[in-house]
């Protein structure tokens, strides 16, 4: 079976606009403001292989401020 992306939350002329989540096959997700389909704004990425979660802010698919977490016990 073809595994498939996850999205909840706004859209606008066909793009991510506004709060949502998606969480990717991978099972990496990332819940917050979206702009044209990019992160752009307040949120939470998540990486399940590295178990690192970014929080703060994004633009334009980049985190460029906040905190960088990961789980010592689960890498």
């Amino acid at each position: 079976p073809i595994k498939r992306n996850h999205i909840l939350g706004q859209f606008h002329q066909g793009h991510y606009h506004g709060n949502g989540k998606i969480t990717w096959p991978s099972q990496d997700s990332y819940e917050g403001i979206w702009k044209r389909s990019k992160m752009d704004g307040s949120g939470v990425f998540k990486q399940s292989s590295t178990n690192t979660t970014l929080k703060g802010l994004f633009k334009n698919n980049y985190f460029i401020d906040g905190n960088i977490l990961q789980n010592p016990f689960l890498t």
